[in-house]
């Protein structure tokens, strides 16, 4: 009967630390084509850092060479800013995102540094964890951790007091998880020196797993549901150019309201060198870009920043046609959709998927 030794293990350990985030990576990359989500960026190069780290580990151990071993410490370190990274692009703590960033940036370069000044001489216990090593890394996982902790418990209180779907509770709570099953087999790892690469598993996991939630529940990812109501284009003689509902069963009087109250404003009030803006109407948040002859309005239950560069990008679209109209155009409304319509689907394809 063949047994399986530890470094069989091992070794199949880092294999697979090399291999699920790499699956991650692929996940969130079809996530950042999908939503167009700039934070997904950044899950892409964790996943892709935390793969590498994996490959040469499991590599250094294979051949049993030290500086394979070595840029893998590094990766990990990378890492770690990543995640922190990550998570401050999507969530605002008390401590100043800079401050966080600058100290975590010091914690990088002392670990990276001190692993490349380490003397050659020493074993592979004394190389991987000499004591500037140790203060490099374990700050690094300290603000690494108090963001996380700070961002789920944040996460968690909002979705409970904004009775939003539970379904957006998934997201920091497999964070959590991740963070303190890591922690506790750390812990282990001191006490009863069971072997390091363990305490990985956990972590490892929990990220990977953030990657297939957020490419099919991507509001999670800002605790807020995506339900944008309503699209029309108005000209500044109140004139419907173009519209579309995102849902069914909307109310009517709802929308004409929203619209009326937006133009009254147009008409009366705002500079037309207004940029984009998000007014209140009835609980609704109304996203308006103004332009000199016309307004273009989304109507959402909830804010969304995404919206925001959507929208943005659908006006810029969208404004070479319209802009081109005579002022007191009357033309044929069915041809101008059919212009539009093109342009909407390709800027606004994600709605769909996002509202089941």
């Amino acid at each position: 009967m063949t047994t399986i030794s530890l470094r069989e293990i091992e070794l199949g350990i880092w294999l697979t630390i090399a291999i699920i985030p790499f699956v991650g990576s692929l996940l969130s990359a079809k996530g950042y084509k999908k939503w167009q989500i700039k934070p997904y960026l950044l899950l892409i190069l964790m996943n892709v850092f935390m793969s590498l780290y994996g490959m040469l580990y499991f590599i250094g151990r294979l051949i049993n060479n030290v500086e394979f071993i070595m840029a893998g410490f590094v990766c990990v370190n990378v890492v770690l800013m990543l995640n922190t990274s990550f998570i401050l692009s999507i969530y605002s703590p008390r401590i100043p995102k800079l401050i966080l960033i600058q100290i975590q940036i010091i914690f990088l370069i002392l670990s990276i540094h001190a692993t490349f000044s380490t003397p050659p001489q020493l074993s592979d216990e004394q190389m991987l964890f000499p004591i500037m090593e140790k203060i490099g890394m374990i700050g690094g996982l300290f603000i690494f951790f108090i963001t996380i902790i700070g961002y789920s418990v944040f996460s968690l209180k909002k979705v409970k007091k904004r009775n939003l779907p539970k379904k957006l509770n998934i997201f920091p709570i497999t964070l959590l998880i991740g963070i303190f099953s890591t922690l506790i087999l750390y812990l282990l790892v001191i006490l009863i020196n069971i072997p390091l690469f363990f305490a990985l598993i956990p972590g490892l996991l929990s990220f990977s797993l953030v990657a297939f939630i957020l490419l099919f529940i991507p509001s999670s990812l800002f605790i807020t549901p995506i339900e944008p109501l309503h699209l029309a284009i108005i000209s500044h003689t109140g004139k419907t150019l173009f519209s579309r509902n995102f849902q069914q069963d909307i109310k009517d009087e709802v929308i004409h309201g929203a619209i009326s109250a937006i133009n009254v404003i147009f008409q009366k009030y705002l500079d037309p060198k207004s940029q984009l803006k998000q007014l209140l109407f009835e609980n609704l948040v109304c996203y308006v870009e103004f332009r000199p002859h016309y307004f273009i309005i989304l109507i959402d239950r909830y804010y969304f920043k995404q919206m925001e560069s959507t929208l943005r990008q659908f006006v810029s679209s969208v404004d070479p046609i319209i802009s081109n109209l005579p002022s007191d155009w009357d033309g044929d409304l069915l041809s101008l959709g059919s212009d539009i319509l093109p342009i909407f689907e390709q800027n606004f394809k994600f709605i769909p998927e996002m509202l089941r």
